[in-house]
């Protein structure tokens, strides 16, 4: 009766998730699995499927189509307290258990900076796939693989955004190619594959579908032929948002934080392999039994990151809103609070913070350590300076450059209030500003604190750089530091609504 029971579930786990085919259906002979932007959420929970079921997923998928591979196209080594304490490491271990064929480096792999990536790629047991300008030719770096799995062969060849160059510390001063540049290399290295006897060519990518001034995936759908699949990373994207092109690669992505399983099955039609895609979602998997050698990995990691980050640090009034499309947006409460955080510490003008330094929501009621790094992943330093109004008003400009679409380096303000207009032309959409109240003189100096990924120039703010070669005393506050002791002052009060900080229109 087990047995009858257990093929029964199983029946209905492939049914659920259509993976039988119909009579006179054409019958998949090659699958790709795949993940994007996983930022550390390995553990199942509210949003995660959890990569044991993920191993799960791809057993059964493999069970039933032998020629599967298993594809990762960015950021999971960093993003939450799973990860973090090790560097990285636990995600790679995971990986490794869950049995990933390959991962396209995203820019947030470069976090821990390019000498521990270096090792991590040397700890997988999977080759890290990205443009040799990227890598340099480094062991556990490759152009492309070839996989043979039961007669079928597989090419696959990675890229990793140049975006990274200034959206990574461990990305500042490398080269990571031009748009051009690397489009004739994904043509290249599709040409070769396909003379290597690949069937498939599948480009995995972390570019994303966003116009950031940088290549993108639809650049490369539309201008290089060959390609079956482009398995995207980067713009978080989900993948009944991107459509495919007649005639040209089908682009395929999971939106983020394992949200979501992709499927890719090539079907056999009329002597022609056809790729047809879907995501499979977490209710889709809520049945399916978790690989238990992985699941004891993730639960190995997660009781170390218990230990260290289960701490109550402080407590939150309310629940503050941290998606992406707010932060990089729009004027948000948890923006308000960080960067009056950064204010109240050092008695500045004015504080910014970027964004993109922002990767989740803050929990109502305690909040650990655990969910402190999980705002904030990176270690952030508090930097102070006087700084010229000129210089201020051009960091707006370019906080709002390119809206509505999503910036990592929209400004989130303190000790400031601007309008802009979403019409006018970059570089003079800010219509007014002021500092304390009164209109921002562009020749007047102001002292101002930001992170020191702003002051470095990260995410093009170049015009910071020569200001804060020499910050203030205020240079040794860590922003988590600065952060809980402000929610600590605040001892359950409100945090700050929304004020009208930033306000698009076109008045003065």
């Amino acid at each position: 009766m087990k047995r009858i029971a257990s093929l029964f579930r199983a029946a209905c786990l492939f049914l659920a998730l259509g993976f039988i085919a119909l009579a006179g259906e054409p019958v998949p002979v090659i699958a790709i699995l795949h993940t994007n932007d996983v930022h550390g959420r390995f553990a199942a929970s509210g949003e995660s499927i959890g990569h044991a079921r993920v191993a799960a997923i791809f057993a059964e998928t493999r069970g039933r189509i032998p020629a599967t591979l298993l594809l990762d196209a960015g950021d999971a080594v960093q993003g939450t307290g799973l990860v973090k304490w090790s560097r990285g490491e636990a995600a790679i271990e995971i990986m490794n258990a869950a049995a990933y064929d390959a991962i396209a480096p995203g820019n947030h792999e470069f976090d821990y900076g390019w000498d521990r990536l270096a090792t991590l790629a040397g700890l997988a047991e999977f080759p890290l796939l990205t443009q040799p300008a990227a890598s340099g030719d480094a062991p556990g770096f490759e152009a492309a693989a070839l996989f043979e799995r039961c007669g079928r062969r597989i090419g696959v060849f990675g890229l990793t955004t140049p975006e990274t160059k200034q959206s990574s510390a461990g990305g500042f001063g490398r080269y990571f190619g031009e748009t051009e540049e690397l489009l004739a290399y994904a043509a290249a290295m599709t040409a070769a594959l396909r003379s290597a006897g690949a069937e498939a060519v599948v480009c995995l990518t972390h570019l994303g579908i966003d116009d950031q001034g940088f290549m993108t995936s639809y650049d490369l759908r539309d201008r290089v032929r060959g390609i079956d699949v482009i398995v995207d990373g980067h713009s978080h994207s989900r993948l009944s948002e991107i459509a495919q092109a007649e005639g040209r690669a089908l682009i395929v992505s999971t939106g983020e934080y394992a949200e979501a399983v992709g499927l890719v099955e090539f079907l056999c039609e009329d002597g022609c392999l056809v790729p047809r895609a879907r995501s499979i979602t977490k209710e889709e998997t809520k049945d399916v039994a978790p690989d238990p050698a992985v699941a004891a990995i993730i639960a190995k990691w997660a009781a170390e990151a218990e230990a260290r980050g289960g701490r109550v640090l402080t407590r939150s009034a309310a629940f503050l809103d941290a998606s992406r499309l707010i932060v990089r947006t729009r004027e948000a409460e948890l923006g308000n609070l960080l960067t009056d955080a950064i204010r109240s510490a050092t008695g500045c003008d004015a504080a910014f913070i970027n964004g993109g330094n922002i990767r989740a929501s803050l929990p109502a009621g305690d909040a650990t350590i655990g969910d402190i790094d999980a705002i904030l992943p990176y270690d952030t330093a508090v930097l102070t300076a006087e700084t010229p109004g000129g210089v201020i008003r051009e960091a707006l400009e370019l906080s709002v450059s390119r809206y509505p679409e999503e910036f990592g380096g929209f400004l989130q303000v303190s000790g400031i209030a601007f309008s802009f207009d979403p019409a006018g032309p970059a570089g003079k959409r800010v219509t007014g500003a002021t500092i304390g109240g009164l209109p921002l003189d562009d020749d007047r100096m102001y002292t101002i604190s930001i992170c020191d990924w702003l002051a470095v120039g990260g995410d093009g703010y170049e015009m910071f750089v020569e200001p804060f070669e020499k910050p203030s005393e205020h240079a040794m506050l860590t922003l988590i530091d600065v952060f809980v002791q402000h929610l600590n002052l605040l001892d359950g009060k409100p945090p700050p609504a929304i004020e009208g900080r930033i306000v698009p229109g076109s008045r003065k």
